[in-house]
């Protein structure tokens, strides 16, 4: 293979210092790091080895020798947990343990499984994730031999040093926080040591974040952008991971993963899980008072106060409606500056396209959906039922491409109908968008949607109303399910649409779910791979889906009564 030919022409590196490091929460050389060094070296060492076996395919999993060393540091960094005692590894045994109760998914735990000290349970899972996260576009599934034989071997490396290796007592202070805390500054420095500077987030949040760098630095220099602006990019994008990033392990926030690693006996432990969503755009400057700085989210016209503990500067604005770009976070019950802030001039057209702008209203949909989750249900609800009467009675239709916008035309002129609204109370509710500036979004459908429509490859598509979101559809999958209403079922695709559907995070996982519940007996895939994934499909769902994982509501309240943020 050429993957094989590839990696057996390389010259493999000895692993040094700064590789090491680069897993690490601090910058210089601490006094255990020489030990763990070495040890990272032999694990290394036990890989090439396998690499000299001309019958060995290990070395199909890996794309360079620095994957290799970063491999090898990882693993060792999970021993070097356990021995110092920082409760990373344990933190998520216990998370998994709570959700599923048991500690790992996909490996059996043995009896002579011991918590909180080195398993090559542990071990064998480490490595899935590892390979599992660093590529995109290929599943390595976790009944492959390489799980299971590889981490025997790993194993008796670690044992032998198990009873003289060193704590690492400088690495604790990185996961702490001062009981006292009242600074969301501080409380984002600990988010950022565990999603940036931690060996078991760093193939996930950490690559994430520096692919996304790299590309914006690239097309800083392409475009000619200012350092300012850069800088400003890379800070917007540093804090989405920070506050909205996913982990693939469990699907948890990096604010989820500080409570669960300081527990719920500390002080600030629902204060941490309290905080906000981060809400970005432009604001209404509408004046200021000794404690706050008064303004407003344009494109929803909800009304905040920016505590100024949170800024070390002058407010950038200073007359009423001047316009600012900003970020800002709610910690314990106050909003906070956070990312950047940019005055704007004054433009009429962009006010009126800030307020006819789905995606900018769509920053503040968290508040407004807590706010009014009893109506967004009620909403979901009667679309559900509509749905349902239209198609009799499945959730599900599949269509040629060419009448999908009929479709979900014909379905809101006959959700709207349902509701029964007379011409008054309709032109009520269209008077309550207006007076917030609302005239219709120009945006009804996404680009990727619409190039997908002009593909000369996709012949059809599925539309299903999701309980939790709303109607979803989809391209590419229809295989996946075996049922005699679906015209464009092919058995020979069955198999690679249901890979799709359940790994691909376009996919929602309720529909995931439901060809699962309706379709597993029938589907040629569940033959094949279903004892596999079956028992862990939660986890592989949280896993695969990512941000994408937990379904929103796909609904903009407009014409709602002006709402106070504070």
């Amino acid at each position: 293979m050429p993957k094989k030919n590839k990696m057996k022409k390389q010259k493999f590196s000895k692993i040094y210092i700064q590789d090491w490091i680069i897993l690490k929460p601090y910058d210089k050389q601490v006094v255990t790091d020489s030990y763990y060094l070495k040890l990272a070296n032999k694990v290394k060492e036990l890989f090439i080895r396998e690499f000299a076996d001309e019958d060995n395919t290990i070395d199909d999993f890996f794309d360079s020798d620095d994957e290799l060393t970063l491999l090898s540091c990882f693993l060792t960094s999970y021993f070097e947990d356990i021995i110092s005692e920082t409760n990373i590894w344990n933190t998520f045994i216990r998370k998994h343990k709570e959700l599923y109760q048991k500690e790992l998914p996909f490996f059996k735990i043995s009896e002579n499984y011991i918590h909180e000290c080195i398993n090559h349970q542990d071990i064998s899972f480490l490595l899935w994730y590892f390979m599992n996260t660093l590529r995109d576009n290929e599943v390595i599934h976790h009944f492959n031999l390489f799980f299971q034989l590889m981490p025997i071997r790993i194993m008796k490396i670690f044992d032998a040093e198990y009873e003289t290796a060193p704590e690492n007592e400088h690495l604790k202070n990185y996961y702490q926080l001062n009981p006292n805390e009242t600074d969301l500054y501080a409380v984002r420095d600990v988010i950022r040591n565990i999603l940036f500077n931690t060996y078991l987030f760093h193939p996930d949040t950490f690559l994430t974040f520096d692919e996304e760098a790299l590309q914006i630095v690239e097309e800083a220099k392409n475009e000619k952008r200012s350092e300012e602006k850069t800088l400003m990019f890379l800070r917007d994008t540093e804090l989405a991971v920070f506050n909205s990033k996913h982990t693939k392990l469990l699907n948890m926030k990096g604010k989820e993963w500080l409570a669960a690693l300081l527990g719920e006996q500390h002080p600030l432990y629902h204060d941490i899980l309290n905080c906000s969503e981060r809400i970005f755009g432009l604001f209404f400057y509408k004046g200021e008072n000794e404690k706050d700085v008064f303004i407003e989210h344009i494109a929803s016209a909800m009304q905040f106060k920016l505590t100024k503990k949170s800024l070390d500067f002058p407010f950038p604005a200073h007359h009423v409606d001047d316009i600012v770009y900003i970020g800002i976070q709610q910690w314990q019950n106050e909003w906070w500056f956070s990312g950047n802030i940019v005055p704007m001039p004054f433009d009429a057209d962009l006010i009126l396209d800030e307020k006819n702008s789905l995606a900018s209203r769509k920053a503040v949909n968290f508040i407004t959906h807590a706010q009014n989750e009893a109506k967004i249900k009620s909403i979901l609800a009667d679309q559900e039922k509509a749905f349902l009467e239209l198609n009799n009675n499945s959730p599900i239709v599949f269509l040629p491409k060419e009448d999908i916008e009929k479709y979900n035309s014909n379905f809101m002129e006959y959700y709207n109908q349902s509701l029964n609204l007379s011409k008054k109370e309709q032109e009520a509710a269209l008077q309550r968008a207006r007076k917030e500036g609302y005239f219709g979004s120009n945006e009804p459908y996404s680009e990727s949607y619409k190039a997908t429509l002009t593909s000369e490859e996709v012949e059809s598509a599925l539309l299903f109303f999701n309980p939790n979101g709303g109607l979803e559809i989809a391209f590419g999958i229809n295989s996946a399910f075996p049922t005699h209403t679906n015209p464009f079922y092919k058995e020979n695709e069955c198999i690679n649409s249901t890979f799709a559907l359940l790994f691909d995070d376009t996919f929602s996982t309720e529909l995931a779910l439901y060809c699962v519940d309706n379709f597993k007996d029938e589907s040629i895939f569940f033959d094949e791979f279903g004892d596999n994934y079956l028992a862990d499909l939660d986890f592989t769902l949280r896993f695969f889906k990512g941000d994408n994982y937990l379904t929103k509501p796909q609904i903009t309240l407009t014409g709602i009564n002006h709402l106070k943020a504070v």
